[in-house]
């Protein structure tokens, strides 16, 4: 077997095909390559959240609680990767951690929003367009 640890083209395809989302912001030979962040935002998201009694309480939604498996959260959690936050879908469902967090601030700042994570303009914002209600 070779000792030879030179990517093969089959393994530099593959690569290249993983990570074809990333953009780079300088074709312009000399100027470094940097990566930026690619996020979609489409005008009308389909939604699997349709049903009558969906609710979310902001105040059910606590950073990293003993309460792990709380819907408020999971329904959040759903929503977010919906919109294309998928760090979201890295928290275990229902438990509100790192990935739920980033995902949340990351759709504050992409919205213009101020306050916290799960006040209710916030949360109204997240679930426009769906059957939803939020609550305080």
């Amino acid at each position: 077997m070779p000792e030879d640890k030179e990517p093969t083209e089959k393994m530099v395809s593959m690569m290249e095909r993983e990570y074809k989302e990333v953009k780079r912001k300088s074709d312009t030979p000399g100027e470094p390559d940097e990566p930026v962040k690619v996020t979609a935002k489409p005008a009308k998201v389909h939604t699997v959240l349709t049903g009558p009694g969906l609710a979310v309480t902001g105040s059910k939604m606590v950073y990293e609680s003993y309460e792990r498996n709380s819907r408020s959260v999971g329904l959040t959690q759903i929503r977010l990767v919906e919109l294309g936050y998928l760090s979201a879908g890295g928290d275990n469902r229902g438990w509100m951690s790192a990935g739920t967090k980033a995902a949340l601030e990351s759709f504050m700042e992409d919205k213009k929003l101020l306050g916290s994570c799960t006040d209710e303009n916030t949360l109204s914002t997240l679930f426009a367009g769906t059957e939803v209600v939020v609550y305080p």
